[in-house]
Order: structure tokens, then C-alpha cells, then sequence
């Protein structure tokens, strides 16, 4: 049974503020362009192009990139420091700068940086910054920022750090993006500016000071991780401000609020603590409210989302939306739209370097009143499904595979959430192969046992392959919970021997299968007793992949185990029926068939089963439901 919870979103549009322009080089060419001095920065920011450091520089005051001016500077591993850092800012920039630094050991050390700062309050809004590594400390004791933003900026990566105040401050109508980039201190974003965060860790550990300080500004979170290691909440929204959160991780080490505040959109994301709002719409998200601070929020509507206590459940359930429901394990969803997306859907789980599940959702109609938010298509039984891929989270194959899909309904963006495990979906599928109701702890142990091997090959593959080689390899080795599975399984010929093979009899006897390593498993056609070589001139072996690809390959006789052997094919093939075929010294050619399922009687699972199961199982759909 496939487990489903559903996140309800609502849609945005927001004005693509920022655009990267062309960099205009000046004097500096790149194999000349070493700055080694304060002289040297001041000339590059005053005519323009592109430089990187060559030494340590120390600044006796702030250098400015002139408006109109497009420069780039690699800090290339070397440190910019200012001769008096409680009062030297470093840089202010009015035109367009870009700092890198390709060594990674680059900083910048001083009371901050300043972008598109007017010194009379002239501000130029145009001013562009982009960063794209390197460190920048504030060191002044009384305030500074390692990022004052009053223009334009994109922070693409890099560290940042403040002494005093907030580590990144975006002010005054001005603009910035952050990616990448870790920022200890916390960040202001004040007085009508814009600002949105992804992929990035932010926390603060002042004392009065918050996280993430929103003040008559507008918030876009979409993904990272946000801690706050004092009393103060991680997020604060204060007076004419809006915060959408899509993404990302929150959390207080305190036992504050992780939320506080105005006006919060909620789309996504897990919420680790209380919270305490007079305005939020909540469309998605899982909330734990494991801190025993609870929740005080007016003016609140949860149409979405999964709240996993007694607490956050209670709060959902006094603030749900018309026409909404909770479940017990504290989904929120609108049941007749989630049976509408989800009716007819399909999944199976398939593997390549790991296991990955399918989940297929039908393409509605053109008439449907919603859409589904994917671009990948396929055709299963003559109808459209859009296919959704997603691996484990973590390495234990036993874990939930979970799909987000984006749909849009009535102008609404919902996130929707399907799940189901791998041995939940096996177990399945096993009983459903064996016509049995219930597998028995055998068959249990055969079928985790496959897929258990299936995961130690694909790791040791990818240690292997990692670059140190053998040691890798005795590493895993070492590991008893893999290792165990690969050594039962490697030396094991799967099942017995069958009776001989229809019209090809008076050579092969008996077939087998060998698994060799656990992803990859071959055939082997025993030859009847009596038999010589010379009786025959080749021995081949086709079959159709689950590809739809037909594989052609001439077997190998072994002396030793008196057998054609295959070499290896795809454990997930294991489902196609084999033909062999003989070419005779006569001239003559006979053919004859063969699949796992010939030898599997469906009253027991021995490994061979197991594998024929796997097999299924790869390429087999269920359907939402079953």
C-alpha cells in the first residue's frame, strides 16, 4: 500500500528583479593582472578588468569600483585586511564587481563591504555584486556587515561573518539572492528590500539578534538549513512584510520560536519548534512541535502540510480550510482533488546504481481543471503518464522513497506528496508472485537477502571506483551487514537443475543460474552425460531486455562444470525467457527455451524465486490502491 501525504500551495509571481550582465575587461589582462599592492586595487577599481591577487594587501582606507566600471577580482587565496578595521570598510562598490577566489583559503577582513552605498545618502540602486567565493569577516566590535547591500547583489557562494552585527545586511530597496553560501552571524533584510535564500546555511548565535530579521521587506526561502543558537526566534517578520517559505530546514537550539511575527507563506519546508504569527497561510510542510513551546498564531489557514504531534495537530485542526481534511498520521489534504491526481497512478521500483522508484500519474485530460507540474512522459498501455523518479534518502534500501509533484489547481500551485518502502513494496509483490497471503520468514529472508546483495555490489562499485581502489574495496569488505549477504550469495548455484530443455534435450540436460555479484547474474546450460564437443559447432543465447533491446551472445563451453555459461546479464532481465540455440557439425540448428519461472513450483522461495520475484518486480507496475 503506497502511503501518501499532500501539501497544498499557493501560487506566486514574482517580478524577476535581477539579471546578470556582460563583464566589460579594461586595462588588466588576465596573465598580467596580479595585484600586490593597495595602489595597484585602487587602479583596477578606478579603470576596470580583471585581476587576481598576488600577495597579502592591507588597505589605510575604503577603495571604490567607480560607477560605470566593471571589475573582477580573484582573491586567489590571498587576504585584503584594513589598517583600522572599527572603522575601515573595505570596498564600496558603485559599478559592477565580481569577487572569486579560486584558491579557496581567499578573505576579506575588515568593519564590511559595502554596494552601491552613496555617502550622503545618494545610494546607487544600479550598483551590481557578485560573489562567488571566498570568506568576508566583519571584524569591527561595535557594528558593520560583511555584506551592506543597497544595490543589486547575488551571493553565489562564500562565507560570511560578522563580530557585532548581522553578517549580510540588505537594505533600502535593494535586491539580493543568496546561493551557496554559509552565513554565521544572521542576516537583515531591511526597509523594502527584496531577498531570497536557497541551498544555504544560515544561523546566528548573538545574543538579541535573530536569524533571519525581516522588517518591511519582502522574504523568499526556498531551500537550506536555518538554526538559531539564542533566545530569539530564527525567523522574524516585523510591519509591512511578507516571508514565503517553499523550502528548507528551521530550527532553534533555544526552544524560541522558529516563527514569529507577520504575514508568512508557507509552502514547504520542516518546522522544528513553535511558532508564534498574527498572519499565515500554511499549504505544505511537516511541522514537529517537539519543544514544548507550542503554537500562538492568529489569522491563520492550513490547507496542506503534515503535522506529526499531538500539538501540531491540534493547531492544524483548529485552523483548517473549508473542504479540508487531517488523517490521522496528520496529513492535511482535499480528498476529492487528491483522488483526481492520483486515480489510475502506478509505481514500481527498478535499479541501475541503486535502487530508484517510478511513480506514474496519468496526464489529465485538456479539459481538467488542474495540471501537473513535469516534463517526463511516457506511454504505458497506450495511455500518457508523466513519470516521477526518486531515490532512498538514505543508504538503507528499506527507507521511503518519497515523490514531491507540483500541480496547479485553479490558479493554486499544490505540492503533493507520495511515498512507499522498498520492503513494503517487495513484500508485495513477492505475495502477489506466490499467490500466497502472507510470505513466510523464508521467503522474507530470500527476498532482503537479493536485495541486499544488490545494494553491496552497487557499493562496493561506487568505493571502488571512488579513487582508493582496493582499500575501499577491504573497507567494505570488513562491513559483516553487507559482506555476509554478498559471500551466501556469491558461492550459491540458484535453485537445482531442470529436467532438459525441449528440442535441444540431447545436449542440454540441466539449466542453472549464478548470481556473480549480486547486480549481475549469468546462465549456465548443463550438458547431458556422454556429451562431446565435437558434437556441436556453437551454442547461443538471446533474449529480449525489459529495453525492448534484443541481446545475442555465443556461450562458452566450461570443462570443468561440463556447461554452456553465459556471461553476466542484468539481474533485472532475469524475467526474459532465454533461447538457446545449437548449431550442430551437421550444419543443422535446433532451439529451445527457457525462464527462471520454469523451476520456480510457487509453494516455496528459495533464492531463485527471490531473484524471479526482483525480477517482476522491476519491471511490474501497481497501482495506488492495491
Amino acid at each position: 500500500m503506497i502511503k501518501r501525504t499532500y501539501k497544498l500551495a499557493f501560487c506566486l509571481v514574482i517580478a524577476a528583479l535581477l539579471s546578470c550582465s556582460a563583464f566589460v575587461f579594461g586595462a588588466f589582462a588576465q596573465d598580467e593582472a596580479l595585484i600586490n599592492s593597495e595602489a595597484e586595487l585602487k587602479s583596477l577599481f578606478s579603470q576596470g578588468g580583471e585581476a587576481r591577487l598576488g600577495s597579502d594587501v592591507v588597505l589605510s582606507e575604503i577603495c571604490t569600483v567607480s560607477a560605470g566600471v566593471s571589475v573582477v577580482l580573484d582573491l586567489n587565496g590571498r587576504s585584503i585586511t584594513v589598517e583600522n578595521p572599527s572603522t575601515s570598510f573595505a570596498f564600496n562598490n558603485l559599478g559592477e564587481l565580481t569577487l572569486r577566489d579560486s584558491v579557496g583559503s581567499g578573505s576579506v577582513s575588515s568593519r564590511g563591504i559595502y554596494n552601491g552605498y552613496g555617502f550622503g545618502g545618494a545610494n546607487t540602486a544600479a550598483a551590481r555584486l557578485t560573489v562567488e567565493g571566498g570568506t568576508y569577516n566583519a571584524v569591527a566590535s561595535d557594528g558593520g556587515s560583511a555584506i551592506t547591500n543597497y544595490g543589486i547583489a547575488y551571493i553565489n557562494g562564500g562565507k560570511f561573518t560578522s563580530v557585532a552585527y548581522y553578517a549580510i545586511h540588505n537594505r533600502s530597496s535593494a535586491a539580493m539572492t543568496i546561493d551557496g553560501a554559509t552565513v554565521i552571524g544572521g542576516i537583515y533584510n531591511n526597509d523594502k528590500a527584496t531577498l531570497e535564500i536557497s541551498n544555504s546555511e544560515v544561523s546566528n548565535t548573538k545574543a538579541g539578534a535573530y536569524t533571519i530579521y525581516n522588517n518591511k521587506s519582502t522574504l523568499t526561502v526556498k531551500s537550506g538549513t536555518f538554526i538559531n543558537d539564542v533566545n530569539y526566534a530564527t525567523v522574524f517578520s516585523k510591519g509591512a512584510s511578507t516571508v514565503t517559505i517553499e523550502g528548507g530546514s528551521f530550527s532553534n537550539k533555544t526552544k524560541s520560536y522558529i516563527l514569529s511575527g507577520a504575514t508568512f507563506i508557507i509552502r514547504g519546508g520542516v518546522f522544528n519548534g513553535g511558532i508564534s504569527t498574527n498572519g499565515m497561510t500554511i499549504s505544505g510542510g511537516i511541522f514537529n512541535n517537539n519543544t514544548g513551546i507550542g503554537y500562538s498564531a492568529s489569522n491563520t489557514v492550513v490547507s496542506g502540510g503534515k503535522f506529526t504531534d499531538d500539538d501540531a495537530r491540534a493547531f492544524a485542526s483548529a485552523n483548517i480550510a473549508e473542504d479540508f481534511t487531517i488523517s490521522a498520521d496528520g496529513t492535511v489534504s482535499n480528498g476529492e482533488f487528491e483522488r483526481a491526481v492520483f486515480d489510475g497512478a502506478k509505481y514500481n521500483l527498478t535499479t541501475t546504481t541503486s535502487f530508484v522508484g517510478n511513480l506514474y500519474i496519468k496526464v489529465p485530460l485538456p479539459d481538467a481543471e488542474y495540471s501537473v507540474i513535469c516534463n517526463d512522459v511516457v506511454v504505458i498501455d497506450d495511455i500518457e503518464y508523466y513519470r516521477f523518479k526518486s531515490a532512498p534518502e538514505v543508504s538503507d534500501i528499506v527507507s521511503d522513497i518519497v515523490f514531491d509533484i507540483e500541480v496547479c489547481l485553479d490558479g493554486i500551485s499544490r505540492s503533493l506528496t507520495a511515498s512507499f518502502t522498498t520492503d513494503g513494496y517487495f513484500k508485495s509483490v513477492m505475495e502477489k508472485y506466490s499467490e500466497i497471503s502472507e510470505p513466510t520468514a523464508r521467503q522474507i529472508e530470500d527476498m532482503s537477502l537479493v536485495m541486499n546483495a544488490t545494494q553491496y555490489a552497487n557499493e562496493l562499485y561506487k568505493l571502488v571506483n571512488g579513487g582508493n581502489g582496493y582499500l575501499n574495496y577491504v573497507e567494505i569488505l570488513s562491513n559483516q551487514d553487507y559482506a555476509k549477504y554478498l559471500t551466501a550469495i556469491d558461492s550459491v548455484t540458484v535453485s537445482d537443475p531442470v529436467e532438459s530443455i525441449e528440442d535441444i534435450s540431447d545436449v542440454i540436460g540441466a539449466a542453472g543460474l549464478k548470481i556473480h555479484n549480486g547486480y549481475y547474474a549469468g546462465y549456465a546450460f548443463y550438458t547431458v552425460d556422454g556429451f562431446s564437443e565435437e558434437r556441436v559447432n556453437a551454442v547461443n543465447m538471446s533474449y529480449r531486455g525489459i529495453d525492448g533491446n534484443v541481446y545475442t551472445q555465443e556461450l562458452i563451453y566450461n570443462g570443468t562444470s561440463r556447461s554452456f555459461d553465459a556471461s553476466d546479464m542484468p539481474i533485472y532481465d532475469m524475467l526474459a525467457t532465454v533461447t538457446v540455440s545449437i548449431t550442430y557439425s551437421d550444419g543443422s540448428v535446433r532451439s529451445g527455451s527457457y525462464n527462471l519461472a520454469s523451476y520456480v513450483d510457487g509453494t516455496r522461495c528459495d533464492i531463485g524465486f527471490a531473484i524471479y520475484v526482483y525480477a517482476q518486480a522491476s519491471v511490474a507496475y501497481k497501482v495506488i490502491g492495491d
